[in-house]
C-alpha cells in the first residue's frame, strides 16, 4: 500500500511537472491530508520539493480544533516542514459546507500570497470524488459537474488564482487509512464527518451504501465516469476556444454572446456561457446546468427577456444577442446627437462602434451576404450617394420594414421584440434624408434593402462596447 500510494502520488507531481517546486500542503490532520503530506515529504528530496504546510481551524470543534492544529504542527517540525496556521473570524458564520469551504480556500490563497508557490496540494481522494459526483448530479449538472474534481485544476479566489493538486484521486479512503497505519501515523477524527447536517455526509453515509447493494465497486465506476466526461469535456472546450473570438464580445463589466453563436453545437454553445458566467464571477459555484441552458434559451427567445443568475449576474436578450452582466449594472447609455457616417469609416458613439465598408456581392445572394447576429446589414450601395448618419430614436420615428407596404412605428418594433422603454434610447439608427434607413437589431427598411442585382453591397457593422 505505501509503495502504491506514493506511485500515484509521484504520477501527478511528474505529469503536472512540479520537479522542483514549492508545494502548500493543505492539512486537517485527518487520514487524507496526512498521508498526502507523509507521502510528499517521503519524495522530497527524489523531485526537490519544497513543502509548506498550511493548517486552517474552522472553529467548529472547540478545544478539538485547537488539538488538531497542534498535532499538524508538531507533526511538521518532526518533518522539517515549516507550519502555516490560520483560524475562521469568531464573527463569521461557518454553518454551511460552502462557507466552510469558501473561508478555507481564502486562508490558503493567503498563505500562497504570502510564502510564493507553484500550487496548493489537496488530500481529496477517489471517495470524495464519488461523493462530489453524486452531489453534482442531484444538483442538476453538464459534463463540467460530472468530470468533478481534476488532479491538476485552478481556481479564482478574489484577485488570486491557486493551482490545484489533488495526487490521491485514484486511492480510496480506507487506502489512506491504511497508508497512514503502516507508516506510523495516527489520524485525527473529526467528528462533525458523521454528523448528517451536511449534505455531503448523508451522501457517505447513506447513499453510497446503498448504490453498492446494486454495484459494490459503484465508486470506481462514478471515478471513471468522471474521466471519461473530462476527456469530453476537454474536446468542448478547445472546440469553445475556437469559437469564443468570433462569437463574443468581452467589455469588462460585461459579456455579449452573439446570436450568431446559435448555430455551434448545444454544448460548445453551453461551454460558452458557463466560460462568460465565469469570467465575470470568479468561479462557477452554485451555477447549475439549468442556468446554464435557460441564458442558452435567451438566444432564440425575444429581446428583453432575461435570466437571474447566482452571483448577481443577469442575461438578458438583446438585439439578437445575450448580455450578461451584473444585476446592478448600468445598461448602455442613450445616443444622443447624430453622428454622421463616412463609407469607408468607423465611428464611435456611446456603446457602440459603427463600421461601415463597400463589399463586393456579385454573384452572391442576399442570404450570402447577410450576417443574422442582427448587428451587420448588407444595404443598397446607392445610400451613400446622400447623407447618411446615426443617431438614437426619437419618438415618431416610422420606418418602412423590407417586405412591407405600409410604415411601422420603431416605438411598435420595440414593444414587438420586448425591448424594455429603459434600454431603447441606446439601440442605433441609421437614416438619412428619407427617414429611418435600418434599425439596428431589429429591422432594415425596404428602401435600403440590397438589389438582387447588385454587384456591390453598402456593409455596416454595429458593435457593442463599454
Amino acid at each position: 500500500m505505501v509503495g502504491e500510494l506514493r506511485r500515484s502520488v509521484a504520477d501527478v507531481l511528474q505529469r503536472s511537472r512540479l520537479k522542483g517546486g514549492h508545494l502548500i500542503v493543505s492539512v486537517s490532520g485527518g487520514q487524507d491530508s496526512l498521508a498526502v503530506l507523509q507521502a510528499l515529504h517521503a519524495l522530497r528530496d527524489d523531485f526537490g520539493l519544497d513543502l509548506t504546510c498550511a493548517h486552517f481551524d474552522h472553529g467548529l470543534r472547540g478545544v478539538a480544533s485547537g488539538a488538531d492544529a497542534d498535532f499538524v504542527q508538531q507533526l511538521c517540525e518532526s518533518y522539517g516542514v515549516q507550519c502555516v496556521l490560520g483560524a475562521a473570524d469568531p464573527n463569521v458564520s461557518l454553518a454551511t459546507e460552502e462557507a466552510a469551504r469558501d473561508a478555507r480556500y481564502a486562508f490558503l490563497a493567503g498563505v500562497a500570497d504570502r510564502v510564493g508557490t507553484d500550487a496548493v496540494v489537496l488530500g481529496h481522494t477517489a471517495t470524495d470524488q464519488a461523493e462530489t459526483v453524486l452531489l453534482n448530479v442531484m444538483r442538476g449538472t453538464g459534463l463540467t459537474g460530472l468530470a468533478a474534481m481534476r488532479p491538476d485544476s485552478r481556481r479564482a479566489i478574489g484577485d488570486s488564482t491557486l493551482r490545484l493538486i489533488r495526487p490521491l484521486l485514484t486511492v480510496s479512503r480506507a487506502e489512506t487509512l491504511a497508508y497512514c497505519e503502516a507508516v506510523g501515523l495516527v489520524p485525527r477524527v473529526d467528528g462533525s464527518n458523521d454528523s448528517d447536517e451536511f449534505t455531503r455526509n448523508r451522501v457517505r453515509s447513506s447513499l453510497v451504501p446503498l448504490m453498492r447493494t446494486f454495484n459494490p465497486r459503484v465508486e470506481g465506476a462514478l471515478v471513471r465516469l468522471a474521466d471519461n466526461a473530462a476527456q469530453a469535456l476537454e474536446l468542448v472546450e478547445a472546440e469553445a476556444d475556437e469559437a469564443w473570438a468570433g462569437n463574443v464580445t468581452e467589455n469588462g463589466d460585461s459579456v455579449t454572446i452573439r446570436a450568431a453563436a446559435r448555430s455551434l453545437p448545444a454544448a460548445v454553445l453551453a461551454a460558452m456561457v458557463r466560460r462568460a458566467v465565469g469570467r465575470l464571477r470568479g468561479d462557477l459555484v452554485d451555477v447549475r446546468q439549468d442556468h446554464i441552458d435557460d441564458v442558452m434559451a435567451l438566444l432564440t427567445g425575444n429581446a428583453g427577456l432575461q435570466v437571474d443568475l447566482p452571483g448577481g449576474l443577469r442575461a438578458r436578450s438583446r438585439s439578437g444577442a445575450v448580455v450578461i452582466r451584473r444585476s446592478g449594472d448600468a445598461a448602455s447609455p442613450d445616443i444622443s446627437g447624430e453622428y454622421r457616417v463616412v463609407v469607408p469609416g468607423e465611428l464611435q458613439l456611446p456603446g457602440w462602434t459603427v463600421s461601415t465598408e463597400i463589399v463586393k456581392s456579385d454573384g452572391l445572394s442576399i442570404a450570402a451576404l447577410a450576417v443574422p447576429d442582427g448587428l451587420t446589414a448588407s444595404l443598397d450601395p446607392s445610400l451613400v450617394q446622400s447623407a447618411l448618419w446615426v443617431r438614437g430614436w426619437l419618438p415618431g420615428d416610422r420606418i418602412q420594414p423590407m417586405g412591407m407596404a405600409g410604415t411601422k412605428k420603431v416605438q411598435d418594433l420595440f414593444v414587438d421584440g420586448k425591448v424594455p422603454r429603459e434600454e431603447r434610447g441606446s439601440i442605433p439608427l441609421l437614416v438619412n434624408e428619407h427617414g429611418v434607413m435600418w434599425v439596428v437589431g431589429h429591422r432594415v427598411a425596404e428602401r435600403a434593402k440590397l438589389p438582387a442585382n447588385a454587384k456591390l453591397a453598402l456593409r455596416v457593422r454595429a458593435e457593442r462596447r463599454a
